[in-house]
């Protein structure tokens, strides 16, 4: 990249950052919502997840199973995200992350994942209550195990599909021509560093949610640091300009 091309990234991306800090100035970030389209799983999608490697060798009543789980999944899918994106205040050495507002989280990969961003998107994200409870009701008859792992197994595929959904929203809002969505991020996930595997602790949930200010979420945090519902995530996305090495090779 020639110094004129950098120096108009540069300046796209500082307007950028002064028109967000003129729109939110003397409030705290909007807690935004997104509703993904409804998710399409097919039954060999479900059966691969299932470690089934010849799809012609499957039993017929599996087969019916994973079928009638795959279209259960799609009528019961609901999802929902919530979301609001803080500026970085720093990224410590030692995987502080200090965000605008207060809110700390720690995770030795931070500096490694985060350390080029200037933003952070933190979410929730759920397939919603109703695939949750069927999947109760089937595992708790002694006939309905296979049902609902299957289904389980699809609602996971759908909140796979309604992720990359919403990452592609938040993308396309805060888009210009370098600035990039870094790796999805979240508590209990581990990340591979050159010293070695560091998991970002489970129980920085707590100081997630809380950066939502006793906002209304789809998602209840529980004692255990787990979501209800089950099939849902949490986490946070970077965002910036990229290092210009970085860039020639994405």
């Amino acid at each position: 990249m020639q110094l004129s091309d950098a120096m108009r990234v540069m300046r796209n991306d500082v307007a950028i950052r002064f028109r967000l800090l003129v729109r939110t100035a003397g409030s705290p970030p909007a807690v935004k919502t997104f509703r993904p389209p409804r998710a399409r799983v097919s039954v060999e999608r479900v059966l691969r997840r299932q470690g089934y490697r010849d799809l012609d060798r499957v039993r017929p009543a599996i087969r019916r199973a994973a079928e009638y789980a795959a279209r259960l999944s799609e009528e019961l899918h609901d999802p929902l995200a919530c979301y609001r994106r803080f500026a970085i205040d720093s990224c410590r050495a030692d995987g502080r992350l200090e965000l605008c507002g207060g809110t700390v989280l720690r995770c030795e990969a931070f500096p490694k994942y985060l350390g080029w961003c200037s933003d952070a998107v933190l979410f929730v994200i759920t397939a919603g209550r109703r695939i949750d409870e069927k999947i109760v009701e089937y595992a708790e008859s002694s006939a309905g195990l296979l049902e609902a792992l299957l289904l389980e197994t699809s609602a996971s595929l759908a909140l796979d599909d309604s992720t990359r959904h919403f990452k592609r929203y938040i993308a396309a809002e805060g888009a210009t021509e370098a600035r990039r969505l870094g790796t999805r991020m979240g508590p209990g996930h581990s990340y591979r560093l050159e010293s070695g595997v560091r998991m970002w602790p489970l129980e920085d949930q707590e100081a997630l949610f809380g950066a939502f200010d006793g906002h209304a979420l789809p998602v209840e945090l529980l004692p255990s640091w787990t979501m209800l519902p089950k099939l849902s995530r949490s986490g946070l996305f970077g965002e910036g300009v990229l290092p210009t090495q970085q860039r020639a090779t994405n």
